[in-house]
């Protein structure tokens, strides 16, 4: 099973340093990822500080300079709000400077305060996300490109850059409803999901994966990659929800309630915010038991939320080093 930490990137002014520390000291924590072979994903969000990363492929060719061995993932690049061609080039840059470790998850958004201003709508959003995907696609090839959509219109010569990787550095589509994640796989596509957002519990997840795999089945393809996302922070004490010494484990749970605060509009919820299922807090051994629990579900890449809500970057190296630990 492959291992990393999703950096949300989530800032909070009265816990974090200037922004410009801030990033710099989350890039010394990345070197730490490097060197405990950790994947580093990182999130596009803006306007708001539920994650102060508007430009993941900008951040990532910083992140590949800084590391020498470990996969970069974007969960997600937000697809409907950039040019195909812009987002063509820039991740084709990213790959070469990484040397060839590049990885992509793609979305079309779900928070509706951070596509409005780019003129994304719920109405428009899906297709907008598709005509711009085949583009990038296309351009990944090689292809001069000629395009008439609903959406989108344009001609373009072949791109000058292109990936290291051949054909093309892996596509991740993530999905966070059984239905459209059924319609994916039917597409051959591989699957990244962050349940806490919509689902309630392991059972669900279980569920979303199957009609995964069984969209798979029927497109004609066989099993397809699975990666999951989940909160995480590995200490010294054996951890039972509610139970045992959880005292060591209360500043991440406080941590936890902070980022879960900022991460949607006032008012809104997620379905699986507090579940246990997608929390998970204990030694490196216990981290381990529930890890291979998904592993036994399909996953084949677990993405540790362990940097979150202002906990002190002291004790989220701690932890990246028990999360190595556990998947060692």
């Amino acid at each position: 099973m492959r291992k990393g930490i999703f950096f949300t990137l989530d800032y909070h002014p009265d816990l974090h340093p200037a922004p410009h520390v801030y990033l710099q000291e989350t890039l010394e924590l990345m070197e730490l990822c490097d060197d405990l072979g950790l994947e580093i994903w990182v999130s596009e969000h803006h306007f708001s500080y539920y994650g102060l990363l508007p430009s993941p492929a900008v951040f990532l060719g910083a992140v590949a300079q800084r590391t020498r061995k470990v996969r970069l993932g974007t969960a997600v690049a937000v697809v409907p709000i950039r040019h195909p061609l812009q987002l063509a080039e820039d991740y084709a840059l990213v790959d070469i400077l990484s040397g060839g470790r590049l990885e992509v998850a793609v979305g079309s958004g779900y928070l509706s305060h951070e596509l409005a201003p780019f003129g994304v709508t719920p109405e428009n959003k899906h297709e907008r996300f598709e005509e711009h995907l085949a583009v990038w696609r296309k351009a990944w090839r090689g292809e001069a490109i000629r395009h008439q959509g609903e959406t989108l219109t344009l001609e373009s010569p072949p791109l000058q850059i292109l990936p290291l990787q051949k054909p093309h550095p892996p596509f991740w589509f993530s999905i966070t409803r059984p239905e459209p994640a059924q319609a994916i796989g039917q597409r051959g596509e591989d699957l990244l999901t962050v349940p806490y957002i919509r689902l309630a519990s392991q059972e669900e997840l279980a569920q979303l994966i199957y009609r995964y795999q069984e969209g798979r089945r029927k497109g004609g393809f066989g099993p397809g990659k699975v990666g999951v996302a989940v909160h995480a922070f590995a200490g010294d004490y054996p951890y039972r929800w509610g139970e045992g010494k959880v005292e060591a484990y209360e500043p991440y749970r406080k941590a936890l309630n902070v980022y879960l605060k900022t991460r949607l509009q006032p008012g809104a919820r997620s379905r699986g915010e507090a579940s246990p299922d997608f929390v998970w807090l204990g030694t490196p051994e216990e981290i381990r038991s529930r890890a291979e629990t998904f592993e036994a579900m399909g996953v084949e890449l677990l993405l540790f939320m362990a940097d979150v809500g202002g906990l002190p970057r002291s004790l989220v190296r701690a932890s990246l080093k028990g999360l190595a630990e556990a998947l060692a």
